[in-house]
């Protein structure tokens, strides 16, 4: 082979190469625990930077991730629970208790239960578990999506089915002195035939007040809520819609949401929008009204596109400087995922702008994130991902530097 043909080859293979890697603005996450097959939950991200899940199935688990104590160490995995189906986001109080939901078990074979985990006094001992509340067909049952600890170690959650609608409802379990035994009350039932039904996501605000969204409701498309505690003890909780989605461009099927500093509701769709993608997904922000009884302000401030920078988006969580940040499950270099940044603009009333800060990788487990991201130890970005391949059925844990 001659010289120059030589070089053309390597000139060729060094362009095919470089086309496949990511952009230096498109860095790859960094595994830091691979499950094998299993389908894990959303994470969060407890004291000390350490990082808590479950997964689903095969089997189910709660288990804790700690940051490693040397630089480019590796994290250390600990099981502190197995069950099957657990679901949802784990809680996490002030004292370090863990609280989780299974979707089966309890008084009847898909009830479901409440948990809790107790971290042991001396490590490397188990943590002691309690399941504290099983569900019954009489009130709502088949817990959805995790649960949230309120004021007073008060827990709320969401169930799939039951209340006076047959559509799930919202409940709460009040613990005694010794927290041992935990009182039930469904405190809102979604009626199914008024505009609201099955709950989809949950989180509570500063002021004690649950803010939530149904994945249907409204004209059809989803809502975002509210559930204000009553003003006097055994009063009625009250139920507020702050927003219904039409489905078009303002988007359809909302994910969890989030509230800023200032009680402005921040959210994304999974579908809807006004590209060509039959509806790829939407940012929005919800502002409070001047007055008590006002009606909030949808604002639209990013319809998702069907291109590198990912299309149905995630949840979002807010760093420093009011960005917004989350995952794609296509998109980024490679079409299997990105996670994105919304960065707002410098003007009120200006054009929000969407970067592709991550990517994930060609081939491997490290495909299709799941859920959004959280903040975590040094200030990363932490999420998980489950991909089902041919020969690949791998969920991991990944961290992205900032």
């Amino acid at each position: 082979m001659d010289t120059a043909r030589a070089a053309t080859i390597i000139a060729i293979l060094a362009g095919l190469l470089l086309s496949a890697a990511p952009t230096a603005a498109q860095p790859v996450p960094t595994t830091i625990y691979s499950f094998g097959a299993v389908d894990p939950n959303p994470i969060i991200a407890g004291p000390d930077g350490v990082i808590y899940g479950s997964t689903y199935y095969n089997p189910g688990t709660v288990y804790s991730l700690t940051p490693p104590k040397a630089p480019s160490g590796a994290w250390t995995a600990t099981t502190i629970y197995t069950a099957p189906s657990v679901t949802g986001p784990l809680a996490i109080d002030s004292e370090g208790v863990v609280y989780g939901v299974t979707r089966s078990g309890g008084n009847c074979r898909p009830c479901g239960t409440v948990f809790r985990l107790v971290r042991p006094q001396v490590e490397g001992q188990p943590w002691t578990h309690k399941t504290i509340y099983s569900f019954t067909r009489e009130g709502g049952f088949n817990p959805q999506n995790g649960i949230v600890t309120g004021p007073g170690g008060v827990l709320y959650g969401m169930a799939q089915y039951g209340g006076s609608g047959s559509e799930g409802v919202i409940y709460s379990l009040t613990p005694d002195d010794s927290r041992d035994r935990m009182t039930y009350k469904t405190i809102y039932s979604f009626p199914g035939d008024s505009g609201t039904s099955v709950p989809s996501s949950l989180m509570m605000a500063p002021n004690g007040v649950l803010i939530g969204t149904t994945g249907g409701g409204g004209l059809g498309y989803g809502t975002v809520y509210t559930l204000a505690p009553p003003h006097s003890p055994g009063g009625s909780w009250d139920f507020q819609i702050l927003y219904s989605f039409t489905g078009g461009a303002d988007g359809a099927s909302p994910n969890p949401v989030i509230l800023d500093e200032h009680g402005v509701i921040w959210g994304t769709t999974y579908t809807g929008g006004n590209y060509n993608c039959n509806g790829c997904g939407t940012a929005y922000s919800l502002t409070p009204p001047d007055s008590p009884g006002g009606a909030w302000t949808y604002n639209a401030i990013y319809n998702f596109p069907d291109s590198d920078g990912g299309s149905y988006p995630s949840g979002v969580a807010m760093g420093p400087g009011g960005k917004l940040y989350g995952t794609t499950p296509d998109g980024g270099a490679y079409g299997n995922g990105a996670i994105f940044c919304l960065s707002p603009p410098a003007v009120a009333g200006g054009t929000w702008t969407e970067t592709t800060i991550g990517t994930f990788s060609q081939t491997g487990p490290l495909q299709d994130p799941k859920y959004g991201v959280v903040f975590g130890f040094e200030g990363a970005l932490y999420g998980v991902t489950f991909f089902v391949g041919i020969s690949i059925d791998d969920g991991t844990v990944y961290s992205l530097a900032m």
